[in-house]
């Protein structure tokens, strides 16, 4: 949602991409705990921009919870591509290099087109379709967002995972709060659906802006 004041934007807790890209040289972390029953997951991105519409990310997740592991180190691009004009979403490109270790095929491709399209001044819309597992495997999420004045945002979701397997469907609810301008707290709970053996999860996560340039708005989650 278009943001009359200068508040920081992120990709998380949900599990839909934003179309807000990070203004040339920002930096930007956001990091959290997901709990299950089975496992804990810490995951941590860094978000920096290069250009005026070209953002690049890092990201890396360890889970501590049995087994300890780290999960796939994963760069990635995001690219502008359309403002919204009031009629037309908003839409971005990502592209992601993923390198996964002590695995087969360490190394995939990754790629999600994300849209944004406001509704009113206090209710938007997110989706993002895309392509994983070296083009094995289709995602589609659509996230409603509610945000009742600039600070405080309540969303949720619906994603889809369909590939080789049988679909994966799953739901979630959050929100985010930002306690300042740079400064970013959230939470969410989720669950597998139409399945018997889906665990529900919950996160939780701090996200902090490192600014050195002024910008007159951004585009929130």
């Amino acid at each position: 949602m278009i943001q009359a004041q200068d508040f920081i934007s992120t990709d998380r807790p949900d599990q839909s991409e934003g179309v807000f890209v990070l203004p040339r040289k920002q930096l930007q972390l956001e990091t959290g705990i997901t709990f299950s029953k089975n496992s804990l997951t810490n995951s941590t991105m860094l978000r920096y921009g290069i250009g005026k519409n070209t953002e690049l990310r890092l990201e890396n997740g360890l889970q501590t919870l049995g087994k300890f592991s780290t999960d796939a180190i994963v760069l990635s691009a995001k690219q502008k591509i359309f403002e919204s004009d009031n009629h037309l979403p908003s839409i971005t490109g990502i592209g992601y290099l993923s390198y996964t270790p002590n695995t087969e095929h360490p190394f995939s491709t990754d790629a999600v087109l994300a849209f944004q399209q406001e509704i009113s001044p206090k209710f938007s819309m997110d989706w993002n379709i895309g392509i994983k597992e070296r083009f094995q495997s289709f995602i589609w999420t659509t996230i409603l967002n509610y945000s009742p004045k600039d600070e405080l945002n309540f969303f949720a979701e619906y994603f889809a995972d369909f590939g080789n397997k049988a679909p994966h469907h799953s739901i979630d609810l959050g929100i985010m709060y930002i306690i300042n301008p740079n400064f970013q707290i959230d939470f969410a709970v989720g669950q597998s659906i139409f399945t018997t053996d889906g665990e529900p999860f919950a996160t939780a996560g701090v996200s902090y802006r490192f600014r050195n340039t002024p910008i007159r708005s951004v585009e929130k989650n």
